[in-house]
């Protein structure tokens, strides 16, 4: 029903999503550049401070397995939570 997507506050991503709260997201298929999945929707919630965190640590060691590189020891996270309002793909 969302998609999660997780920033670390005061980046581009972050002022873009809080200013305009719409995103499109798109994702290529690294096997064939032709197939494509693209998502936009609103961003209807975000999440700040210790569950953020816990996010970005779970998804770096499901995809890395391990902890996740912090850009600075004092850096604040975000999972911004969007609705999907239209979603195109390639076949």
């Amino acid at each position: 029903d969302e998609i999660w997507v997780n920033s670390a506050i005061g980046r581009q991503k972050d002022r873009n999503l809080r200013e305009r709260p719409f995103a499109t997201i798109g994702v290529t298929d690294p096997q064939n550049p032709y197939r494509y999945l693209e998502v936009r929707g609103q961003v209807i919630d975000y999440v700040e401070g210790q569950p953020a965190h816990d996010h970005i640590e779970k998804l770096a060691q499901e995809y890395f397995g391990r902890a996740f590189n912090y850009g600075s020891p004092d850096e604040k996270r975000c999972i911004y939570k969007i609705v999907p309002t239209r979603v195109n793909a390639s076949r």
